[in-house]
């Protein structure tokens, strides 16, 4: 039940930390992450079932917000990277935008 990373994490002091993965068949799944040692070796809750070598990991803080944002572009680099450009997406800025926003700002500046 133990996974090694290719970077180092550092776990919060409280908190449940989650760990996503892809399954054999293709699809997210999030375990517990129990223990870190050496900053790479996490012992997990469990392993699911037909995890790839070298796939794709994310962890789910208890610090951190998820926040959204919306892909401007992408481009494809010349060393098989890509750039993303993306803007923060707040869902709730449109309702307020709908239902008639009222901005106060100061009237005496030039143009």
């Amino acid at each position: 039940r133990t996974l090694t990373l290719d970077r180092e994490i550092t776990l919060p002091s409280s908190g449940t930390t989650l760990i996503s993965l892809v399954d054999g068949s293709g699809n997210p799944v999030s375990v517990e992450v129990q223990s870190v040692t050496d900053g790479v070796k996490v012992k997990v809750s469990r392993v699911p079932d037909g995890v790839a070598e070298y796939s794709v990991w994310g962890l789910k803080l208890p610090t951190l917000r998820q926040r959204l944002f919306r892909c401007v572009s992408i481009r494809e680099n010349d060393d098989g990277t890509y750039a993303i450009t993306a803007v923060q997406h707040v869902p709730e800025k449109e309702a307020i935008v709908d239902n008639g926003a009222h901005f106060d700002g100061d009237q005496s500046g030039t143009v």
